[in-house]
């Protein structure tokens, strides 16, 4: 399943009480997602979260339960051992008592040692540390690896987690992550709130949209790509690109790429760039004041023969591009926009444009109203979906 696939049931399981684990291959985004689903328990809830994540393959034994302190009770002389307070947990006790939502991520957790395990089954179980109790609306989650990766295709070893036996797993909501291009695309082409970026350079897009089957994949190189390794590619790559050309940092493209995605990853990237690539089209291919009305048909037709990953990509940027000019047009402007806008949006798979018309709905319905203004006939025949 895909992270958009089961997020809602994420919360509904964590505010609930129980533990979600969510379970995939690694540089999935697992991690990412978990921090996207405090912010929908805070909506949900209607009150601030704290989000915290302890990576349990690095913590040793006793760190969560408290090292013991020997003290003498005055009463019967004997002699007693209480326990120091894992810092996290006192600091959730306060962000309890201040009215947040505290959020506990365990992240790795089959990757901890059996003894740390078995020490944090009881924090999972009944939010109990030793003789401490955390408080009650404490939410607690959980993400890991898969116990059997050579399950998947190309893999030919097993992660180093830790097994779980069936009574373990009962205790947990468990939820299989599975990696989607589409998904992932949405995401790589959207902008970064601070730096105004994309989260993915352009060409990084472009790749990916024509070979989809790239974006993820295992085999017997001790190196292959994952959606995290593109990113911390792209990062190095658009810094090298933001003051030489591709021909003047190729070399370091290889190296560096071949130490994060592979070597045949890069080269394969770096050949499409140079040779074969063909852009995404963009807003300004139809809506640029140079685009005659041949050539809108012509890039309507190629659009619509376009592969779906692609058609995704480039209808997100136009439908974006779209609801963002309606703003201070008048009336003739306006028609026309938005009968360009119906041209591409019919032309598009039911699914694309289904799509595109529950996100209107959802984030722009001023958009939407004027598509359904502008061809009621069309929207009602699609109307049943957006319910």
């Amino acid at each position: 399943m895909k992270f958009s696939e089961i997020m809602n049931n994420i919360v509904e399981v964590a505010v609930n009480g129980y533990v979600p684990f969510v379970r995939g291959l690694h540089g999935t985004g697992k991690s990412e997602g978990m921090l996207k689903a405090a912010g929908m328990i805070s909506e949900r809830l209607n009150k601030d979260v704290t989000f915290h994540t302890i990576d349990m393959s690095h913590v040793k034994e006793g760190e969560l339960t408290g090292m013991p302190v020997t003290t003498k009770d005055e009463e019967t002389g004997c002699t007693i051992n209480t326990y120091t307070t894992y810092g996290l947990f006192n600091n959730v006790i306060k962000e309890a008592k201040e009215g947040y939502i505290p959020i506990i991520f365990f992240d790795e957790i089959n990757r901890a040692d059996r003894v740390v395990f078995n020490e944090l089954m009881p924090i999972i179980l009944n939010k109990r540390v030793q003789e401490l109790e955390l408080p009650e609306e404490t939410i607690i989650m959980a993400a890991g690896n898969p116990e059997d990766i050579t399950k998947y295709k190309g893999a030919t070893d097993d992660y180093a987690v830790l097994p779980m036996d069936p009574a373990l797993k009962d205790r947990f909501f468990i939820f299989e992550l599975d990696v989607d291009p589409v998904e992932w695309l949405k995401w790589a082409n959207e902008k970064d709130e601070e730096t105004k970026k994309r989260h993915i350079h352009e060409d990084i897009i472009e790749y990916i949209s024509e070979y989809p089957k790239m974006l993820h994949f295992l085999s017997n190189s001790e190196i292959n790509p994952t959606p995290r390794a593109w990113k911390m590619f792209s990062d190095v790559y658009a810094g090298l690109l933001s003051h030489k050309s591709l021909e003047a940092v190729e070399d370091s493209v290889v190296t560096l790429g071949g130490g994060k995605i592979g070597t045949d990853t890069t080269i394969n990237f770096l050949r499409f760039i140079k040779s074969n690539k063909n852009p995404l089209l963009k807003p300004q291919d139809f809506f640029g004041a140079k685009i005659t009305e041949d050539k809108f048909k012509e890039n309507l037709n190629k659009l619509a023969s376009d592969t779906p990953t692609r058609q995704y990509i480039s209808i997100n940027n136009i439908t974006e591009y779209y609801a963002k000019s309606l703003e201070g047009l008048k009336k003739p402007e306006k028609d026309k926009l938005v009968g360009k806008y119906c041209q591409i949006l019919w032309k598009m798979p039911n699914d694309i444009l289904i799509g595109s018309l529950k996100e209107m709905l959802e984030n722009n319905k001023k958009a939407l109203n004027e598509i359904t203004r502008y061809d009621p006939k069309k929207i009602t025949e699609v109307q049943k979906y957006l319910i």
